[in-house]
């Protein structure tokens, strides 16, 4: 985090007004990320009598905004997935509406259907993804061989001993994916759709 000085040499942090400045904020920029999905502001890009190229084009400048401020924003309340800071809610709404409009572009104006099957295969079963591979993550970490965690001894043996580093993890993360898709598709011909 980039350290604002005062005139005296302490950070911005230790003045009372500063926190409380940055605090309330923190908590507007939470409420509007928070808002974003359930604001009218999506359903009138999408529905609106724009023609698709138009709505593509507003998606990408809202979700570029979001973007930029979730960023800025980022340089005084850190992006942080695991507390959700409003930073990270801001950015990822601004990420979620460019990949929007990128869906919009790709599958809507050009015409994908083939290559739409691979992320319908996903998308219908998004909930047992997300569960299950929560649930099968926490296992390979928690169940030990030899006392050493099996996602270790997997990525160890299977991919980071002939790749880099970084190349043996993005090995790992395909297979992963490839992995699911392989239960998903046996689950999207079987008709098993896991709805709430």
């Amino acid at each position: 985090m980039h350290s604002m000085r005062s005139e005296r040499g302490r950070t911005l942090a230790h003045e009372p007004w500063a926190v409380s400045a940055l605090l309330v904020l923190a908590a507007l920029l939470t409420m509007r990320a928070v808002s974003v999905g359930s604001s009218p502001m999506l359903p009138l890009l999408l529905v609106a009598a724009w023609e698709p190229v138009e709505k593509v084009a507003r998606l990408f400048v809202h979700g570029s905004l979001l973007v930029g401020l979730g960023f800025v924003w980022g340089w005084f309340l850190p992006i942080n997935k695991p507390i959700w800071t409003s930073s990270y809610a801001v950015f990822t709404a601004g990420l979620a509406f460019c990949g929007l409009a990128l869906c919009l572009w790709f599958f809507d104006i050009h015409d994908n259907p083939k290559t739409a099957r691979f992320f319908t295969v996903y998308g219908v079963n998004a909930i047992a993804l997300y569960v299950g591979s929560g649930i099968l993550a926490r296992t390979l970490i928690y169940v030990r061989v030899g006392g050493v965690p099996l996602k270790q001894l997997i990525h160890g043996h299977l991919f980071a001993s002939w790749l880099p580093p970084y190349a043996a993890s993005l090995a790992y993360a395909l297979t992963w994916i490839a992995g699911w898709f392989v239960v998903l598709y046996w689950m999207y011909r079987r008709e098993i759709f896991i709805k709430i």
